[in-house]
């Protein structure tokens, strides 16, 4: 079984963004106050969750965990505020989901903890009554930083972009995890099993599960180069990566020949929009086989 790392000593990869967090983490801690707030954006499985959760780790403090959409007014996420304490952290998941009413509500929150509650006094008078919070580390992961207003992204102080893996990074992750799950494979395996995770931990651990799942049902002792082909090719998985969406879509493109729009490739394979634009497309630029442009996506 697969385990969450819970600081980031665990995490590998990404060195970056993790010296950064410590030398941020280690002031805040210093100062014992409040760490500024964080905005991690990255595609999807790249970890967004698992660093939220090692900052609060590493703060030595609780985490709050909320799915942004789950929050559908301002209301929803009153109470999770008002109950949090000095110092901790509140990590909003899929950020980009809440109402832009639910984001405006937030910006005295997230700058000055406070907030204001309209009431009415004794004499029937609207007033403005504000509440004091405690000092707190907002944390929102992203897949679309672009769809977060302005103002509500300036009052992150930490942005922080999580990158694609390289496959010696995945392969670290692998090598981890096999040890974990009993699973016994050579090097040329994992290094095999990790070019084909598409640079992406979550990936790799499912790729992982499903390879552990046939080396059971085969009653294999060890997993080969020739097993892990095989087991890959019943998904419908290349050593590449490249799912059979992939492949018909690469195809369809070579087949006309020309820049189609989007709308054209998502009817004629019957793939929703949302899947090509973000699954299927990045994996394509990366290994430089499409090219987007203002007329439509075309076949290199």
């Amino acid at each position: 079984m697969t385990t969450r790392p819970k600081y980031f000593n665990d995490i590998i990869g990404q060195d970056k963004v993790k010296e950064a967090l410590s030398i941020a983490i280690k002031s805040a801690k210093t100062r014992r106050d409040a760490l500024g707030h964080v905005l991690i954006d990255a595609p999807p499985g790249l970890g967004k969750t698992t660093f939220s959760v090692a900052i609060g780790n590493e703060l030595g403090v609780k985490t709050k965990q909320i799915l942004g959409g789950n929050i559908k007014t301002f209301k929803d996420i009153l109470p999770v505020v008002t109950n949090i304490k000095e110092n901790e952290v509140l990590f909003i998941d899929e950020v980009h989901r809440l109402s832009k009413k639910t984001t405006e509500s937030l910006y005295t929150i997230l700058e000055d903890f406070r907030f204001d509650i309209p009431s009415e006094n004794e004499k029937g008078e609207k007033e403005i009554l504000s509440i004091d919070l405690p000092k707190f580390t907002l944390i929102g992961a992203t897949t679309e930083a672009g769809k977060l207003p302005q103002p509500f992204r300036d009052r992150f102080k930490l942005k922080f972009s999580l990158s694609l893996y390289d496959y010696i990074s995945i392969a670290k992750i692998i090598k981890s995890n096999s040890k974990n799950m009993s699973i016994a494979m050579d090097d040329e395996s994992i290094i095999s099993l990790a070019k084909a995770s598409r640079g992406t931990p979550r990936i790799a651990n499912a790729l992982l599960e499903w390879v552990r799942d046939y080396g059971i049902a085969k009653d294999l002792k060890w997993i080969t180069q020739n097993d892990l082909r095989q087991s890959l090719s019943m998904r419908g998985i290349g050593m590449d990566g490249s799912t059979e969406n992939d492949r018909r879509y690469l195809k369809f493109l070579k087949k006309v020949d020309k820049p189609v729009g989007i709308s054209t490739i998502s009817s004629a394979l019957n793939i929703d929009q949302e899947t090509i634009e973000s699954v299927i497309e990045p994996f394509l630029l990366r290994l430089n086989l499409i090219c987007k442009s203002s007329k439509g996506r075309i076949a290199l």
